[in-house]
């Protein structure tokens, strides 16, 4: 689990957004991903998530950075490098 401030959290949020919406959380299964969220942790820190509404009657969640490494995309890492 990836943990961020929350500057970074919006960077990744902003970035990741129009890309993963509609992807699926967990190829090559169909479970399309409906929202992109930013979660509170204790400390002053946050984690990225996409998270597939409903599938089957559960909510699916996994970090960005999973799924970014799933579809092949640039890491978060990469993208809060890219845009210091």
């Amino acid at each position: 689990m990836e943990l961020y401030n929350i500057e970074d959290a919006q960077t990744l949020l902003e970035y990741y957004n129009p890309i993963l919406i509609g992807l699926s959380i967990e190829p090559p299964n169909n479970y399309p991903i409906t929202s992109i969220e930013i979660q509170e942790y204790e400390g002053n820190q946050f984690r990225v998530i996409c998270r597939v509404a409903e599938y089957a009657g559960a909510t699916i969640i996994d970090d960005v950075a999973s799924v970014a490494e799933r579809h092949n995309m640039i890491l978060p890492n990469e993208v809060l490098e890219i845009n210091e």
